[in-house]
């Protein structure tokens, strides 16, 4: 397994999510990670694997373009554009069939080679508009 931040992340990025190879987590992910997105937190390997299967459940054909990634330290941040076909329900919206573009920020910070915290950051609000949900 790969220490260096920038190469962890894009295991994760291109190995887990890009190449739809969940038995990967255990491996990338600290037992006690924590994962915060715009939606609350997850911890734990199971809550990794969880956040995944809702993710690829409602986008099966989810990516991220990674168009750039700076790591110093244990820690490394991506400018990620995440796309893919709203084909199952996120949260209380049904599927749409709605292609979407989101922009996207993570940081991560590895402990011995896994990951012990991301941090996820994206326009919610876009994605949101994107997939038909009611906002009013």
């Amino acid at each position: 397994m790969p220490q260096d931040p920038r190469a962890l992340t894009l295991r994760i990025l291109q190995d887990i999510w890009n190449a739809k190879d969940p038995s990967l987590i255990e491996e990338a992910y600290a037992d006690d990670c924590v994962i915060h997105t715009p939606d609350g937190e997850v911890r734990g390997v199971e809550g990794a694997r969880r956040l995944y299967e809702a993710y690829t459940s409602s986008f099966p054909d989810v990516r991220f373009e990674i168009r750039q990634i700076v790591a110093e330290g244990d820690t490394a941040s991506a400018q990620l554009v995440f796309t893919g076909t709203h084909e199952g329900p996120l949260g209380a919206v049904p599927a749409s069939g709605n292609r979407v573009r989101v922009a996207n920020n993570c940081f991560f910070r590895f402990v011995s080679g896994r990951l012990v915290e991301q941090e996820g950051v994206w326009d919610s609000l876009s994605l949101m508009r994107q997939i038909g949900a009611d906002l009013a």
